[in-house]
């Protein structure tokens, strides 16, 4: 089943599979217009007013806007690049799993939304950003109804299927030292490998990155790139080495900051690249209602943290109370075998149909 016409109007009742198909098929890791316009398609002949704003030269939010008063979704519709995966704008089905890339971060969310959309006609506002997997830019300078800052804006991006209004931070550093190459001859002459590679068990050390929460556990520090070397039997003269360590809430980024600049020295450059703090949401409308649409699909609607960046921070930070929830999780994005759980994809349908029914 497909969108016909020219203004994409459904036949039948909407499946998000389908939905999801039509999306993957457009890749968005370089500018997101032409999905943006699909979407726009889709959701015209569903009744909404829809508006594409540039945020960048092919790069446009949406908003899409039905009645007044109703829940406000969030989602982005840019990916990461397709990188290693073999085939990355086809949908395919493999053992209950659909793959592709940005079925679960973040098109397959967004599939469910417009599905849930197409099955209704109650009020309902659709926000779909540009540039969340980079600088966030999108979700900066979003235009929301003047509802989200009362009622609150239920993010989609994978949780499992868990309610998060706890999000977690983070620092991206950059280590880098030199010295003069050389042969390796056991002696204890700088080594810049081992000058970056100790700073980082300093810091992986340090009470910032091993302090457990109590309900979280310990944060997790991950070496994104090692560059240094040629051969086993010479000594580096360069060695860079770049980090991605979590904040958990609780801890404060001034802390952190204070660590980072603890690894810098003689041997040890450091530069810091990116931060964003831990963040939480106070109760909502928004809240009451995802819970209440869980229990009522699932019988259940656990919580946790949020262990990635969203759109969140900076909707938060605009003072819009929010939810994160999704289907899928975080592991299989960004890899070579994107997937979500078809099961999980329908279940989120399901709770996003019944939180728009059951709003008003």
């Amino acid at each position: 089943m497909g969108a016909g016409g020219t203004n994409g109007a459904w036949i039948g009742e909407p499946d998000p599979v389908a939905v999801l198909e039509r999306l993957v098929a457009v890749p968005s890791d370089r500018g997101e217009e032409a999905l943006q316009r699909l979407v726009a398609d889709l959701l015209v002949g569903a009744g909404f007013r829809v508006t594409l704003r540039p945020i960048a030269p092919g790069r446009p939010n949406l908003l899409a806007v039905r009645g007044r008063g109703g829940p406000v979704f969030c989602t982005h519709a840019d990916t990461v690049p397709p990188f290693e995966h073999p085939e990355p704008y086809r949908l395919r089905r493999v053992r209950g799993r659909l793959i592709g890339r940005g079925v679960v971060d973040a098109k397959g969310q967004l599939a469910a939304a417009v599905a849930a959309a197409l099955a209704s006609n109650q009020p309902l506002s659709l926000a779909v950003t540009a540039d969340e997997e980079g600088d966030g830019s999108g979700s900066r300078r979003l235009r929301l109804p003047s509802s989200a800052r009362r009622d609150g804006v239920l993010v989609l991006e994978p949780t499992g299927m868990a309610v998060c209004t706890e999000q977690v931070g983070f620092v991206d550093l950059e280590l880098r030292s030199e010295g003069p190459s050389g042969h390796v001859d056991g002696s204890s002459a700088p080594d810049p490998l081992e000058a970056v590679l100790g700073a980082i068990e300093r810091l992986r050390a340090h009470p910032v990155a091993c302090r457990p929460h109590p309900r979280y556990g310990r944060p997790w520090l991950r070496v994104g790139v090692v560059e240094a070397g040629d051969d086993a039997w010479r000594v580096p003269a360069r060695a860079r080495a770049v980090v991605h360590l979590a904040v958990f809430p609780g801890t404060s980024m001034q802390e952190v900051r204070q660590a980072v600049r603890g690894l810098a020295g003689r041997r040890v450059r450091v530069r810091l690249d990116d931060e964003g703090p831990p963040i939480s949401s106070p109760p909502s409308r928004m809240q009451r209602a995802v819970v209440a649409a869980l229990r009522a699909v699932t019988a259940r609607a656990p919580s946790r943290l949020m262990r990635s960046w969203t759109d969140a921070q900076h909707l938060g930070t605009r003072g819009y109370p929010w939810v994160v929830l999704g289907a899928g999780d975080l592991g299989p994005a960004h890899s070579a075998t994107e997937w979500v759980a078809e099961r999980d994809l329908r279940m989120l349908y399901e709770v996003l149909r019944r939180l728009i029914q059951d709003w008003t």
